[in-house]
């Protein structure tokens, strides 16, 4: 029973360590092997014990012989008396050495027993030495191999415990290195921007003084040649008819003049505002409602393109993603960037409405939809408007690119749509066909961008 014991503990352990293959030599070599080798030894304890149990049996005969004998024996024979009491005592005692071995095995097996059972329990400190030269020896034997190949497992597994430990750590390390790296990518590129925007903001400022001088001189002469127009109106019957109406003429090509002056100088004053917004500062990140904000300013996206026309009208379909709570964004920020994306949105589909291949039955639409994926959020708007020329998507977010005639456009708006998505730490995906649809999908961070408190907005 011991030797099965032992030999399970020893499967056991073997079947726990895949790793440590020398477990499979254990039977020959360790245990098994020890029992074998004690089996038909000398020193066996198989046949030590039926070697004791015969002699016991011998000495209690002889014993009880030499006591018969000397109780009945004659007087004469008092030499014969004391030799059989004294073979009768010698008898004895070997029994009495006997139940001392059998005792002392006992003990031993014990010993065994308790060394397997803490073993068993995980104490591979404690060790047990029951000495001789028998199969219980062996047994010892075998379960010393066997605990010191356990404390190598237990060392195996710690030292795996420890690698993966390692690795975790070196991932994580890798990530943080990823992300100062971005973050590093981004302050640096925001402060070229940052002065950049320094720059452009004086330059716009120089340009905005002159461009409100021409204007306003552009309206007054405007003002003065209709003036004119009316003195001449007045006086128009005393000029000759050739005379009269090279001065009408030149009077409409003046109003013309002035009033294509106007246009472009408000479209020149577009750019300076735009480019003076790039400089503003877009807020602080903070916990927001991602589809309220969506909703809302889609709405109001809405209604300014409502109050440019009344006859305008888009239907808004809403996909919120309910699993999304609050992310950290900068509302204000963000909210330039839905106004700007909506208000192409609103354009694009009043154009293919008003071109000439519209299907009678075409509906202006506009999908709003936030999806969690993952630690990101994405944002996609999606009409149903002209869309954008395959050779003109890799360009839309450049800046002072548009699609838009020039007195329309001014190429500023996704550029700085772009630059606001960027530092969130997020990017915008831009598909489209021609004459179908165009679809751009906001991607963020859940948890915010490292660098954009370090990017001059925190």
């Amino acid at each position: 029973m011991l030797t099965d014991r032992s030999e399970n503990i020893s499967d056991d352990f073997g079947a726990l360590s895949p790793a440590a293959p020398e477990f499979d030599t254990l039977d020959s070599g360790g245990l098994a092997g020890g029992m074998e080798r004690s089996g038909f030894s000398k020193y066996s304890l198989r046949r030590k014990s039926i070697q004791t149990f015969l002699l016991l049996v011998t000495v209690i005969a002889l014993a009880g012989a030499a006591s018969g004998l000397s109780l009945f024996a004659p007087v004469e024979w008092s030499v014969w008396r004391w030799t059989l009491t004294a073979v009768s005592c010698l008898c004895l005692l070997a029994a009495v050495v006997a139940i001392a071995g059998y005792i002392k095995n006992g003990l031993r097996t014990v010993m065994l027993e308790e060394w397997i059972r803490r073993m068993g329990e995980g104490d591979l400190e404690f060790r047990a030495d029951p000495g001789g030269k028998d199969e219980v020896k062996d047994v010892a034997i075998a379960l010393e191999e066997l605990r010191q190949r356990s404390i190598k497992v237990v060392q195996l597994g710690l030292v795996e415990q420890m690698a993966e430990d390692l690795k975790a750590r070196n991932d994580e390390l890798a990530r943080v290195l990823s992300d100062l790296l971005t973050a590093q990518d981004q302050i640096v590129a925001r402060q070229k921007l940052a002065e950049m925007g320094e720059l452009t903001a004086g330059v716009a400022h120089e340009i905005r003084n002159p461009l409100n001088f021409v204007i306003n001189f552009s309206q007054t002469s405007a003002e003065l040649v209709s003036e004119l127009s009316e003195i001449l109106d007045a006086t128009e019957t005393s000029l000759d008819t050739d005379a009269a109406d090279e001065i009408v003429e030149i009077r409409d090509v003046l109003l013309s003049n002035m009033g294509r002056i106007v246009e472009h100088c408000d479209r020149a004053n577009r750019i300076v505002e735009t480019i003076l917004a790039l400089g503003k500062d877009t807020g602080n990140l903070q916990p927001t409602d991602l589809n309220n904000l969506l909703s809302h300013h889609a709405e109001l996206a809405y209604q300014s393109a409502r109050a440019l026309d009344d006859s305008f009208e888009m239907k808004m379909v809403e996909r919120f993603d309910p699993e999304i709570d609050q992310i950290m964004l900068a509302p204000e920020g963000m909210a330039r960037v839905i106004l700007n994306m909506v208000g192409n949105s609103c354009y694009a589909v009043t154009e293919r409405k008003r071109s000439a291949d519209c299907d009678a039955d075409y509906v202006p639409t506009l999908w709003l939809e936030t999806r969690l994926a993952g630690d990101e959020v994405e944002i996609v708007i999606r009409d149903n408007g002209s869309g954008i020329p395959s050779d003109a998507i890799s360009k839309v977010l450049n800046p002072f690119f548009t699609t838009k005639p020039p007195d329309i456009g001014a190429g500023l708006g996704l550029s700085q749509s772009a630059d606001i998505v960027r530092r969130h730490g997020g990017r915008i995906n831009v598909v489209s066909e021609i004459g179908q649809y165009t679809e751009m999908t906001i991607v963020l961070p859940v948890e915010g961008s490292p660098a954009y408190a370090l990017s001059g907005n925190g």
